[in-house]
């Protein structure tokens, strides 16, 4: 298969397109470049932040790591609610479309632009759910907010609890 129809792959699964989900999430051979897609975002995110060196090397690495574990904890959940589908089935459509992710290589604006892309991977992460796991849209939905919701939640813990420093240290004489 040539990387060309495995972008037009990625880019189907950015546009929801269920039978391309289905096919993907079915299919062993796309392991492969579901894994190259991420990495090449990763080298994507540290080009465009001008992390050239080490972050050739490093960035790639971490991206996919980061991606496997993060895909882990979103499969938990998804079994917790019910959800049908084996861990590989879940990862491929989701790394594919992390493809969104190759626009941070635009240095400057890239960091933007891929923060917006990540909001429409939470869309796309709630349809991959949904299909591969076989879950009605609110469990799906859940799957999917209830991390970000405990990451939301602990920068705020954080947050407040760096302040509460800071506020002590300034009341010192």
């Amino acid at each position: 298969m040539d990387f060309g129809k495995i972008v037009e792959k990625a880019l189907s699964i950015l546009q929801l397109k269920e039978d391309v989900i289905k096919e993907v999430s079915e299919k062993p051979e796309y392991l492969t470049f579901s894994i190259l897609i991420v990495a090449i975002a990763g080298l994507a995110s540290s080009i465009g932040s001008f992390k050239f060196i080490p972050g050739i090397i490093t960035g790639p690495i971490v991206a996919v790591i980061g991606f496997f574990i993060g895909v882990g904890i979103l499969w938990i959940i998804a079994k917790i609610f019910g959800g049908k589908g084996d861990y590989l089935s879940y990862f491929k459509p989701l790394a594919m479309s992390d493809i969104i992710q190759w626009v941070t290589v635009i240095p400057f604006i890239g960091f933007f632009l891929g923060a917006i892309a990540s909001i429409w991977m939470v869309i796309v992460a709630i349809k991959v759910t949904q299909i591969v796991h076989e879950l009605d849209l609110p469990k799906a939905v859940l799957v999917v907010l209830i991390p970000i919701g405990v990451v939301f939640f602990l920068f705020l813990l954080f947050g407040a609890a760096a302040f509460a420093v800071i506020g002590m240290k300034g009341l010192r004489p």
